[in-house]
């Protein structure tokens, strides 16, 4: 009975070793330049005003410090539609002319694929989605953004600020009411 005891032992310590193995193989393989970014971004969203086209909108402003050539917006809600060509804006809010994103992605879907240029300095990226709930039921929707440099390394996910949803008002309990016992 003991030297079985010690063969499965032997087998689990050879699958650690290989499975070491493997993992370091694997850390070694990875190109020299595969490395995330150092960029930095920020991005703030805001309920828009719904119409017959879009029922949950959302607005979003990006900013990064350095230039991007692409960015992915991923929500944890459904995205049921979005604004497929992007405009940048500098610091002033005057259209850049030679920046500017086009976007992609599945409807009903949880991502924005979105390709361009976008300089930095101050500049803003402005965009829109629409969600196929409000942005604040029952809670907040979570946003996030990913980001690609022109070297192609990625940096993120960064969270989007959102604004402040109201909180539902707790219902105040129900007190239980004893009944009194009658003397008889």
């Amino acid at each position: 009975m003991q030297p079985a005891v010690k063969s499965r032992s032997r087998v689990r310590n050879r699958l650690a070793a290989f499975a070491l193995v493997g993992a370091t193989a694997a850390v070694l393989a990875l190109p020299a330049g595969a490395s995330a970014s150092n960029i930095s971004c920020f991005g703030v969203t805001a309920l828009g005003t719904p119409d017959q086209d879009t029922a949950n909108p959302v607005s979003y402003t990006l900013t990064c410090s350095d230039p991007i050539t692409a960015f992915t917006l991923i929500s944890d809600r459904a995205i049921a539609g979005f604004t497929t060509e992007i405009g940048v804006v500098d610091y002033g809010n005057q259209v850049v002319g030679t920046d500017s994103f086009n976007c992609e992605g599945d409807i009903p879907g949880h991502g924005v694929n979105c390709k361009g240029v976008y300089g930095a300095q101050q500049r803003k990226i402005q965009g829109a989605i629409d969600l196929d709930a409000p942005l604040c039921s029952p809670t907040a929707t979570r946003l996030s953004l990913v980001v690609v440099d022109a070297k192609g390394a990625m940096a993120g996910p960064f969270r989007l600020a959102t604004p402040k949803c109201a909180k539902p008002k707790p219902q105040p309990a129900k007190r239980k009411t004893r009944k009194k016992k009658s003397r008889a």
